[in-house]
């Protein structure tokens, strides 16, 4: 008989930042669509494909540019996350050399050569299915998914302590 609240800021990507799609194309974030199959980096760190479950429009926010050292940029609000050898990092924690995971045809490290203040920008973010990541101008970015986590935690807790639970996400599609 306890209510907690869950909340917390989207992290967000350029709405001009391109994502790989599962056919080869690319897509702006502002251009993707709920159900968009979009590529991935799957557990065992190899490419796989992915459903976008939901779509947001986050505004105007503060933005920086993330270039590596292979030529790679990226466009974020300093809340956004990219795999590091450290795990999933937010733009504010990342530091020039510290590397970051880039995929194309295979997936590797790169080496941060910059991080730039570059103003404010209209962003966008996606939630995408199983693996919560998607590829974003070939470098491996973190969806948002608070929901998705929650419900995974919800689950969990029911099948190992058949602790009830009820939630509310406005979000999420029934």
């Amino acid at each position: 008989k306890r209510l907690c609240i869950l909340t917390g800021v989207p992290s967000c990507l350029d709405e001009n930042t391109l994502v790989d799609m599962a056919d080869g194309t690319t897509r702006t974030m502002r251009e993707i669509q709920v159900g968009d199959m979009v590529k991935t980096l799957t557990e065992n760190y190899s490419l796989g494909v992915s459903s976008v479950l939901n779509k947001w429009d986050t505004g105007v926010k503060e933005c920086f540019e993330i270039t590596t050292k292979g030529g790679q940029s990226i466009i974020a609000s300093k809340d956004h996350r990219f795999l590091t050898d450290y795990g999933w990092k937010r733009v504010y924690q990342l530091k020039p050399q510290m590397y970051v995971y880039t995929a194309s045809t295979k997936v590797i490290k790169e080496k941060i050569k910059t991080i730039t203040s570059i103003g404010e920008r209209h962003t966008y973010d996606i939630e995408v299915e199983n693996t919560h990541n998607f590829i974003a101008t070939g470098i491996v970015s973190h969806n948002s998914g608070k929901s998705a986590w929650l419900n995974f935690i919800a689950v969990r807790m029911n099948m190992l302590y058949d602790w009830k639970f009820a939630f509310f996400s406005p979000e999420s599609m029934p």
